[in-house]
């Protein structure tokens, strides 16, 4: 053996030890860091369904995902997309691409297929909504209630589609009472709502209350009628959870009170229009995703022009504002 094998064969031992103290360190560090990840999931898997949860934030300063938040400030931003596919969980955070909404109601939601309006015009938006109801003509909320379909259609879930183990439940349901009880059976009122609450959130979803437009009466003004309305539906929301009020009544007031563009909203008496379910439309989208509907198409009603549009978005978006708040999620 020459004297430079031998000085290559004395120096191999302390490299050697010296690579295997560094292997070991980093094996260290590595185990310390993956136990300090469990931790941190195992602490934040209760605040993850911050949607479902009604926007229950994380209380807690290292956070491995984002939660799904609605900013109460006014003009709001934009929505963030937060699912990312890679985390494969089913508890993951769930701020939705498109919101599920689900309405119960009658003909007041239904005219003119105002879903379906929703739906299209929201296509152009931020935020993406998919609408379908159960609103037969003349039904109540205890109709609803006694309803199977109506009970069926709140537990109704679909697959998600980032996650085989998980199913989507409605991200909103909301319920429309016919427009007689509030005035004259506010009690009727709470009972149903109470009730349809109860099976809303045995389906892990959250309820919300549309106020209509008002009508004619034989005892009361339309305004009288519209005030008592409201004043039965916060009364019921607050003693059933502080739910949400979608004053719609209050956006057809604004018109027809100001009287511009020469716009009706009302045929054969209280039913909408097609333009009053363009109206309606609007501050739907503006109360459920937090968003101006400035912008939006028509959603399919080509009665409605480019002007009218433009003025009825104004008017929803003016209401929101003046509201200072809607659906949260």
């Amino acid at each position: 053996m020459t004297a430079r094998e031998i000085g290559v064969h004395c120096r191999s031992r302390p490299e050697a030890a010296g690579y295997m103290q560094r292997n070991l360190i980093i094996l260290v560090l590595g185990m310390l860091i993956f136990n300090g990840w469990q931790e941190a999931t195992a602490s934040q898997a209760p605040w993850r369904m911050g949607l479902r949860l009604n926007n229950q934030q994380a209380r807690r300063s290292f956070a491995l995902l984002p939660f799904a938040r609605g900013a109460t400030i006014i003009p709001v931003r934009q929505w963030a997309r937060t699912n990312n596919p890679a985390l494969l969980s089913t508890n993951r955070a769930v701020l939705p691409d498109t919101l599920r909404v689900l309405f119960l109601g009658n003909a007041l939601t239904a005219g003119h297929n105002m879903p379906e309006v929703l739906t299209r015009m929201s296509r152009t938006g931020k935020l993406k909504i998919k609408a379908t109801m159960r609103a037969p003509y003349g039904y109540a909320l205890d109709n609803h209630m006694a309803d199977i379909s109506s009970r069926t259609n709140i537990s109704h879930t679909i697959q998600d589609p980032l996650t085989f183990t998980n199913r989507l439940t409605w991200h909103a349901v909301i319920l429309q009472e016919h427009s007689l009880v509030p005035v004259y059976g506010w009690q009727r009122l709470l009972n149903s709502v109470q009730r349809l609450d109860g099976a809303v959130r045995t389906a892990r979803t959250q309820t919300a209350l549309f106020m209509p437009q008002s009508r004619a009466d034989s005892i009361f003004s339309e305004a009288e009628f519209l005030d008592r309305s409201e004043g039965a539906y916060r009364l019921v929301a607050q003693r059933s959870g502080n739910l949400p009020v979608i004053p719609g009544g209050r956006a057809w007031q604004m018109v027809e009170m100001r009287g511009d563009n020469n716009i009706q909203l009302r045929a054969r008496g209280q039913l909408p229009t097609a333009h009053g379910a363009y109206l309606n439309a609007c501050v739907m989208y503006a109360f459920l995703t937090w968003q101006t509907p400035l912008g939006l198409s028509n959603g399919g009603l080509h009665q409605i022009n480019e002007r009218d549009a433009e003025y009825l978005q104004r008017i929803a978006w003016e209401l929101f504002v003046s509201r200072r708040g809607g659906v949260p999620f």
